[in-house]
């Protein structure tokens, strides 16, 4: 009976991990699913050698003199190791700085498993039972977190990581105390594949039905804007980059539905801002002019993944106003001039100065550039040429402040174009609006 429910174990981790596979492969989504499917390979093979190989007879030299008690250990941190990988991806704190330490040890401690002499291995395996019973409160606590905060799936996997951990202390205690006992990871094992396949399996189900929701009125919306040419002109929208980007979100549907979700809350965000018609003479809150910005580039990160973006705001983020739809048309415009074609190494920077009577906002590419000749034209061209886009910015900051945009450029080092803008904006419009009534 041992042997039959040993076999299952084993066979349900390497089914998981070829699952696992075939769903990474075919939605394309190798954050969420790839390092599960690693996960349950190494933890395949390290069931596989429970079977010869009890814990406790890691206390017995004759046991741990051959090197598959070295394999043993080694499986047992690499499985931690991937475990943490996994949590990071479903998580998206693989960037931490905790996570990066802990994901360092693990890959020392692994490597350190193959030359580990006989005589340290059972206190090299209390420390890797530790090691690995931290990183399950972490992946519990985490994925309730996940639960309260995002979705009701993520109580699938923190059932399956409490469950790790009440087998696993009462395996350190009979290890400390030299008792021979069954590896309870072997009897939790299907249980902790089967969650985790529930878990991703209704995650595709929500985002794909909340992509489409979402997908349906967005094409509500841009049949709305399609009867009004106005609108567009207004927004200083290009239906280009709509139609654009509802093309990609069809396609990530069918690739990669968390993708396209986000995609899909990035283009309602950027509606959302462009489409309130009463704001535009005026001027708005920094903040969601910044959240417009980031959800334009939320959208073209999937087009020009080569691109990195930069931000470089003061914190907290400042509280004043700007001209609606003053930085967009900016970081538009240096994607698709100065670096669409660049292919290595493509940096925007996006930055906000804070000085003692203004703020100098800036954006910056390190594209081919432009000579000093071209930089005259074009800025010559923001007093002569009524075009939309930089002139429209242009104008309206003159305008309201007495100064406009202010471009430089040099060739193969890049272009920055910026504009001041005074803490107490609001006393300009209503200069403007006083203006205008005496006219």
């Amino acid at each position: 009976m041992a042997t039959i429910l040993h076999a299952f174990c084993v066979v349900c981790c390497f089914v998981s991990a070829a699952y696992f596979c075939i769903i990474t492969y075919y939605f394309r989504n190798v954050k969420s699913s790839i390092w599960f499917a690693v996960l349950a390979f190494f933890l395949g093979i390290h069931l596989k050698l429970i079977y010869s190989m009890n814990p406790t007879y890691l206390w017995n030299p004759a046991y741990t003199s051959s090197i598959s008690a070295n394999f043993y250990l080694a499986t047992y941190c690499l499985v931690t190791f991937f475990l943490n990988l996994h949590l990071a991806s479903i998580s998206g704190s693989t960037k931490e700085k905790e996570n990066i330490i802990y994901e360092s040890v693990g890959i020392v401690m692994s490597a350190g498993c193959m030359l580990v002499p006989s005589s340290a291995m059972p206190h090299v395996y209390i420390i890797l039972v530790f090691y690995s019973l931290v990183m399950y409160v972490v992946s519990m606590v985490t994925c309730f977190r996940l639960c309260k905060e995002h979705s009701k799936t993520f109580i699938y996997p923190t059932i399956s990581y409490a469950l790790l951990i009440l087998l696993t202390i009462p395996g350190i205690i009979a290890f400390l105390l030299r008792k021979p006992y069954y590896e309870a990871r072997l009897l939790v094992s299907p249980i902790f594949m089967f969650f985790h396949a529930i878990m991703l399996a209704r995650q595709y189900s929500e985002s794909i039905n909340h992509s489409k929701k979402l997908s349906a009125s967005l094409e509500d919306t841009l049949e709305r804007i399609n009867n009004s040419h106005n609108a567009l002109m207004c927004t200083q929208m290009k239906s280009e980059f709509l139609y654009r980007s509802l093309d990609l979100i069809s396609k990530k549907c069918d690739e990669d539905p968390y993708v396209a979700e986000d995609l899909t809350v990035s283009l309602s965000k950027y509606l959302r801002h462009t489409l309130n018609f009463q704001q535009l003479k005026g001027i708005v809150p920094l903040s969601n002019e910044i959240e417009l910005t980031k959800a334009y580039i939320s959208i073209e990160k999937q087009r020009y993944p080569h691109i990195k973006f930069e931000y470089h705001f003061p914190d907290p983020l400042p509280d004043f106003h700007i001209p609606p739809l003053s930085i967009q048309p900016l970081v538009e415009n240096a994607i698709e001039h100065g670096l669409n074609d660049k292919e290595k190494d493509a940096k925007l920077s996006l930055s906000i100065i804070s000085y003692r009577d203004s703020y100098h906002i800036d954006v910056s590419d390190n594209g081919n550039g432009m000579d000093e000749e071209t930089v005259k034209e074009l800025t010559d061209s923001l007093n002569e040429t009524a075009r939309i886009g930089l002139y429209n910015i242009h104008t309206r900051l003159v305008n309201l402040f007495g100064k406009g945009l202010v471009i430089q450029s040099a060739p193969g080092v890049g272009t920055s174009v910026s504009f001041v803008v005074p803490p107490d904006a609001v006393s300009y419009l209503g200069k403007e609006g006083a203006d205008e009534k005496a006219e």
